[in-house]
């Protein structure tokens, strides 16, 4: 049965003895899977990154949370939107910008959770992300990760056209 299952061994001998085992804990969890994927892998500074998290089991896996992280000061505007459950921005008390996101429900086989993450980006560099996903038990996974190129933004310069 799925969930928390406790087994015993009792051995019987041929003198009519029976040993009996301590009870150990057994886990039963479907099989799962944690994707993540990034719409562009080549952003500049200023532009929206677009992450989405698809969780799937051959079973029901009830409650799961899916959560996202940033480091303060990659990422501004975070916005996050799923195809069922809640989902919550986890925004930092000093400048008021999302720092992370906390999905929340159950999934089934004919019921996925996908968690669409949208931000801005804020600084150059390589961006490497992914997710983690943990359910009851105590048991977690993490997602692949995902790396996108951050660039510099682009600047405009206009010069005069002088003729002579």
């Amino acid at each position: 049965v799925q969930g928390l299952n406790l087994v015993s061994v009792a051995a019987l001998d041929s003198a009519g003895n029976i040993t009996y085992a301590p009870l150990v804990p057994v886990y039963v969890v479907p099989d799962y899977g944690l994707a993540l994927s990034v719409a562009r892998t080549s952003l500049r500074v200023g532009e929206q990154v677009t992450f989405q998290a698809v969780v799937t089991t051959t079973g029901v896996l009830s409650p799961v949370v899916v959560s996202q992280d940033f480091a303060p000061g990659v990422i501004s505007d975070l916005t996050a939107s799923a195809s069922q459950g809640q989902v919550e921005v986890i925004t930092s008390a000093a400048n008021g910008q999302g720092l992370g996101l906390n999905w929340l429900g159950p999934i089934s086989s004919t019921q996925p959770a996908t968690v669409t993450i949208r931000a801005t980006v804020s600084s150059t560099g390589t961006l490497t992300e992914s997710v983690m996903a943990a359910w009851g038990w105590g048991l977690s996974s993490e997602s692949n990760p995902v790396q996108v190129v951050v660039l510099p933004a682009l600047s405009q310069i206009y010069l005069p056209i002088i003729r002579r």
